[in-house]
């Protein structure tokens, strides 16, 4: 999974990985990052450990074309968006926690606020939806923007 980790001058780490990735996002406490690519595979998410140097795989089984993810600002919890769906993953259960209902025919970006309560998911067909996590999983208002 992951090639070799190199540490230089005390601030600066090289990590070479053995495949290509199409994102990395790290979490907000700094220690934990993931690694994602698009292929529809179960290793196209791998969850790294920093201060271990551990990886693993979280799922048995392909989720999907993974487009982007986040990790929740407060909980063990991420939301990894497909190209038609976005789901939430209980990490320390290590289950599905919630689908949200998309009304974007493919995502290509989205962001949670830093309360995690709300989060807005816009696509290639010129909508943004914003959505009021704690009111229900489908959008709360959709936006339609030129192309």
């Amino acid at each position: 999974i992951i090639g070799n980790f190199e540490l230089i001058n005390n601030n600066v780490i090289c990590i070479s990985f053995l495949n290509y990735l199409s994102g990395m996002k790290w979490h907000n406490k700094g220690d934990y990052f993931a690694t994602f690519r698009e292929e529809k595979e179960r290793s196209s998410l791998i969850i790294h450990r920093f201060s271990k140097f551990e990886s693993q795989i979280p799922f048995s089984k392909s989720i999907g074309s993974i487009q982007d993810l986040i990790w929740h600002p407060r909980k063990p919890l991420i939301y990894i968006a497909c190209k038609q769906s976005i789901r939430c993953f209980d990490l320390e259960r290590c289950k599905l926690r919630e689908k949200y209902q998309i009304t974007t025919n493919w995502i290509t970006k989205f962001d949670l606020h830093n309360s995690g309560l709300n989060m807005i998911v816009g696509g290639l067909d010129g909508r943004v939806s914003w959505y009021d996590m704690d009111l229900s999983h489908s959008p709360y208002k959709t936006f339609n923007y030129h192309q």
